[in-house]
């Protein structure tokens, strides 16, 4: 509910720092600043339509569909509150008796999701003795605009491997498997130890927070290969 006592159903924030409301009954579209919720207005010339639904699109219009008077209404925000224009109407000859809640342009979930994430594999070896982590093999799909790089940390305990450094493997593209995590262990001067923390973060590329990302990369299968030297008494 607005100050004034509006109810507000359909809400949709933008990749701008505002957020959206849809105005029920004769309110309007409200625009609010995220960072400051008390810095707000009624859009003007969208008050009376029986506002409902509420979206983003990938250019950036927010949409307001009306229950009642069968059409849709388009706001280009401006980069100030005040800065608006209001398309009222539109899809009035093709709506009848719209209704949504719904994200229906994606735009809410693009924007929630982060194009970065990572998987992490634990590997043990040897209880005694030495311990020689060798190569890192790997299946992967990744598309134009994709990447996968690997890191691992070695400790003798897995309470210690919260305490130690990343060392990066490798990343592909351009690298292909198998990886060496042996020349990554050297050239880090750092002795292989029981437990190996493996990190792989799987990264798609966009050029702005309201891209649509295609692209999915996929790791299908990871193993590390090691040999263990025991203790001669």
């Amino acid at each position: 509910v607005t100050p004034d006592g509006h109810v507000i159903n359909g809400i949709a924030a933008d990749a701008d720092g505002w957020v959206w409301g849809a105005g029920w009954s004769t309110a309007g579209i409200i625009r609010i600043d995220a960072d400051d919720p008390t810095n707000w207005i009624t859009v003007p010339g969208t008050t009376g339509l029986q506002n409902k639904g509420m979206a983003i699109d990938a250019e950036g219009k927010v949409w307001s569909i009306t229950n009642g008077n069968n059409q849709a209404v388009v706001v280009t925000p401006g980069p100030t509150i005040s800065d608006n224009t209001v398309e009222t109407g539109v899809g009035a000859s093709t709506l009848v008796s719209n209704y949504t809640y719904s994200d229906m342009t994606g735009q809410q979930l693009r924007l929630a999701t982060n194009p970065r994430g990572f998987y992490r594999r634990l590997f043990e070896a040897c209880d005694g003795g030495e311990v020689d982590w060798s190569e890192l093999l790997f299946e992967t799909e990744i598309p134009p605009g994709t990447s996968v790089s690997f890191r691992v940390k070695t400790a003798a305990t897995r309470a210690e491997l919260d305490l130690i450094d990343w060392i990066p493997v490798g990343m592909a593209p351009p690298d292909v498997s198998p990886l060496s995590i042996a020349i990554a262990l050297m050239d880090a001067g750092v002795t292989p130890e029981r437990f190996l923390l493996l990190e792989i973060a799987l990264q798609a590329e966009r050029s702005s927070s309201t891209e649509v990302i295609t692209p999915r990369v996929r790791v299908r299968s990871v193993d590390v290969t090691h040999t263990c030297v025991p203790i001669v008494e």
